[in-house]
This record gives structure tokens, sequence and C-alpha cells, in this order.
């Protein structure tokens, strides 16, 4: 099956989309684009279905009103991957879906199928995972070898349970003689969300290329995963688990 996915991100394409190529499907990625350029695509590809997923930078750059004409004019099946409810299923998932009218959502939460059948939509469970062919035992780096290793964005207020996943894993390390490496945003503004509390600047790597998360879970002893919500595992415990 020829399928076209309209991923911008690597994590999106080195997980559902290098699944799909496994399955044997022919995929081609198109990120940066507009309502012309995905209808010469189309054209010349002839892709039997679309996929996409997540919050995307295409969700936002692009006119979503002309990118779903192009969509039903070639009667493509549009298939999309809610990743993000049921946290973000009112501030996006619904509003992407009311304009998008995909042919059939897959959803983290089961708590969003009635919704997605009140729109019209038909909707499934579907969970993330991971890829184990990408995230696979690496042998150790020296430059991300530490004792324990953290891959996230702050974010320190979203959520149900994220703010005390960082305050119980997290914060206790400040005052320990651990290696401790973290790659991600607001860290170094976590006193405005911990009173008192600030980063150690030697734990502070900066961003992190998603290519290299692997070699990272592999040369580190203990990887933390931080959680945001009580009833889903994050995508990285999954990659960390493979790792």
């Amino acid at each position: 099956m020829r399928i076209l996915a309209l991923m911008t991100f690597d994590i999106f394409r080195n997980s559902l989309g290098a699944s799909l190529e496994s399955l044997g499907h022919e995929v081609r990625y198109l990120g940066k684009f507009d309502a012309e350029l995905l209808a010469t695509t189309i054209k010349q590809f002839k892709p039997h279905m679309i996929v996409d997923m997540g919050w995307d930078i295409w969700h936002v750059n692009a006119d979503l009103r002309s990118i779903a004409k192009v969509i039903k004019k070639a009667k493509l099946f549009h298939l999309y991957f809610a990743e993000e409810d049921w946290l973000h299923f009112a501030r996006w998932s619904k509003r992407y879906c009311e304009i998008m009218q995909p042919s059939f959502v897959l959803t983290r939460s089961p708590l969003c199928i009635p919704a997605y059948r009140d729109m019209g939509i038909r909707a499934t469970y579907f969970d993330v995972g991971c890829n184990p062919s990408f995230h696979a035992r690496q042998s150790v780096h020296p430059s991300y070898a530490c004792d324990v290793a953290i891959v996230a964005n702050g974010n320190f207020t979203l959520g149900e349970i994220r703010y005390k996943s960082v305050y119980d894993l997290v914060l206790p390390l400040f005052d320990q003689p651990y290696q401790v490496k973290i790659w991600g945003r607001d860290w170094s503004g976590i006193g405005r969300f911990y009173p008192g509390r600030k980063a150690p600047p030697s734990f502070l790597q900066g961003k992190l290329p998603f290519d290299k998360t692997p070699t990272v879970y592999s040369s580190a002893k203990i990887c933390i995963s931080i959680q945001t919500c009580d009833d889903q595992l994050s995508n990285r415990t999954m990659d960390i688990l493979s790792s």
C-alpha cells in the first residue's frame, strides 16, 4: 500500500511511520507543504491513504481547511492518530478533527471515543509503543554516559501528575552526589515552579536530537521517564525499556 504520511517531526517518522514501513508499505513523507504541494504530491505518488498524528508543525502553519479540501477531493482515506488525547483533546484534537474530518481516528484515550462519534468520526483506542529497530541497545557513548539521565522538557504544570513526578523523581537528585544529565527545555527556570530549587548547572545539557535518544538511554546507568497522566505511560517509558 502507498501511504502519504504528513509528518514533520523525526519522532513521528521513526515511530508510526517506521512501523508502517516495516509492514511492507511504501511510505512517502511530507512535512513542509501547502494545499498546492499536497495536491501535486497526491497526483504524482497516487497514495492509497493519508496518515498523520499528534500535534505537528504543519497543523498550525498550514491552512487546515484547504488541506482538508484537497484530501476530500482526492477521495483518500485519512487516518489520524490523536496521540495527545485525552490531555489535549479539547485544546487540539477536537478542533483539528472538526476541521479535517478524518476517516478514522486512533486515540490514546478510550474516554475520547464517544466525543469522536458525536462528531461523526469512527474511532478506536490505540496506545503508544516504540520502534525496537530504532530504540535498540547501543554501545555506551562517553559523551552521554552518566549515573542518571532525563530526557524531557520541563512542562512542570502539565497534566495531573507531572508536577509531582518531577518533585518525587528529579528534585531529590539535586542534593545527591550522582552524575546527572538532563536534556530538554525549561529546566534552568525550575525555581519559578519549585521555589528555592535550582538545577545544578552541570546537570543541564540543552536540547537533544531525537536520533540521539537511544544512545543516551544505552549510556546511562538509570533513565528516568517523567509521567504526566494517571492513566497513561509516556512514550519515553517505552523507548527507554526498548533501549
